[in-house]
């Protein structure tokens, strides 16, 4: 789980649509495989905009295309539209 979630983790900043944001996300994911991550939008990432915590089986099948980006169940804070592009960048990935 863990390498499947860190492979996926440092595919988002490429994933994200959108403007760059000098910013960074702190991700937390809980459970076999989880741990705390900060993932950087751009090459010089600024203030930590955001935080999602997760179970890391949920945030596996996510990054699988396995679980719809509008049901996975995640805590967030911050900025929510930036948190959610993340999830919804996340979906994308394929990494199964």
């Amino acid at each position: 789980m863990r390498l499947v979630a860190e492979f996926g983790l440092a595919l988002l900043p490429r994933a994200l649509r959108g403007p760059r944001r000098d910013v960074s996300v702190t991700v937390v994911l809980t459970g076999p495989g989880g741990g705390t991550w900060t993932v950087p939008l751009s090459r010089t990432p600024g203030r930590d905009a955001g935080l999602i915590s997760a179970c890391a089986v949920d945030f596996c099948r996510l990054v699988a295309g396995r679980w719809p980006p509008d049901a996975f169940p995640h805590a967030s804070e911050g900025d929510r539209e930036l948190t959610r592009d993340l999830i919804r960048a996340a979906a994308t990935l394929g990494c199964d």
